[in-house]
């Protein structure tokens, strides 16, 4: 994939701003944080670290380089204590928040600290924006507000019942956000994604993501596990694309103000059975001799839904038509950067 053009563009005509990064040392925030950098930006990253890493923020600065990371600072703290939020935005230009507890599974078994920390804590980023006059926050929302039983593609019209305390912190966040975007004249921009994954996400622990999750046992030769039959269906998401539309979403002039929810993902509907065969179909040309043991089949989680796939209208007019995706592409190339680093 590479950059859309017109993302160029609207760069080339920025000078230097600052822009204030929640959750700047997870997984997508710190590929935000080194696409600003290397464009030129100043950056403020808040992350506690609590599943962020700092090891993801090295990464970052051995990417862009020493000049650009000097331009980068950190703050570690929690953003739903109270006062972290107001001074983090004080002196930023744009705000993309990425901070939160993710995870479907964890949600269920920590409902209160999700919601302390994904809804208290984008409140408090909400008051702050309005206090320090920030007329812009893109945010990170989720394909878990549409719920099960929506008819697919989901159109962001669509948004659902909730399956998990996860999915209902994101439907609160956008009410917030349509109620702060009309109190204070902003423009609030809430992403969600589906299913994202590339570099720096965890493959390790209970509540890691699919992808990282079965890479991390396939390239040692064990069995990917599937909750469920397979059957299931997700549409999934190479990081380089969620970065993409924060950038886009944060800097597109024609957005109004007012509340705008834009569904992120490439529109393309894949099983698990599908997934598995594809990343063992690419593992295999890229380790010949690497024996995979078949598929384990376990019973299927609690608040997992059925069917998961993106009308991605929207999203094409605010990317426009440049940006290109293909799922095999992406997964190759997470798949090298897998075999060449160590396991965790």
């Amino acid at each position: 994939m590479q950059t859309p053009s017109r993302l160029d563009a609207l760069f080339d005509n920025l000078s230097e701003h600052t822009w204030l990064v929640t959750g700047g040392a997870g997984f997508i925030g710190s590929h935000i944080i080194a696409a600003l950098l290397s464009h030129g930006q100043r950056v403020t990253c808040l992350d506690d670290l609590s599943t962020g890493r700092r090891e993801n923020l090295d990464a970052v600065a051995q990417q862009v380089g020493e000049q650009n990371w000097s331009r980068c600072t950190f703050i570690e703290a929690d953003i739903a204590e109270d006062g972290v939020a107001m001074e983090a935005v004080r002196g930023a230009d744009f705000v993309s928040h990425q901070a939160a507890l993710g995870s479907v599974p964890r949600s269920i078994e920590e409902p209160l600290e999700t919601h302390r920390i994904n809804v208290h804590g984008f409140a408090l980023l909400c008051e702050a924006a309005m206090v320090h006059n920030v007329k812009r926050i893109v945010f990170a929302s989720s394909s878990a507000v549409y719920g099960d039983g929506v008819q697919v593609p989901i159109q962001e019209a669509d948004v659902g019942n909730p399956c998990s305390p996860y999915g209902a912190s994101k439907i609160i966040n956008e009410l917030w956000a349509r109620g702060c975007a009309y109190a204070h004249d902003g423009v609030y921009v809430g992403l969600r994604y589906f299913n994202v994954f590339g570099t720096r996400q965890r493959p390790d622990g209970p509540y890691a993501a699919v992808i990282p999750s079965w890479l991390h046992r396939m390239v040692d030769g064990k069995a990917p596990i599937i909750f469920g039959d397979g059957m299931q269906t997700r549409d999934f998401t190479p990081v380089e694309l969620a970065v993409h539309a924060n950038l886009l979403a944060a800097l597109e002039p024609t957005l109004s103000s007012g509340f705008h929810p834009f569904n992120v993902a490439p529109g393309v509907q894949l099983s698990l059975l599908e997934l598995e065969s594809m990343m063992r179909e690419v593992l295999g040309e890229l380790v010949p001799d690497l024996e995979i043991e078949a598929p384990i089949f376990e019973a299927p989680r609690p608040g997992d839904i059925r069917h998961s796939h993106a009308d991605v209208t929207r999203f094409r007019v605010l990317c426009t038509s440049e940006v290109q995706f293909r799922l095999r592409d992406a997964l190759v190339e997470l798949c090298k950067e897998t075999i060449r680093q160590p396991s965790p």
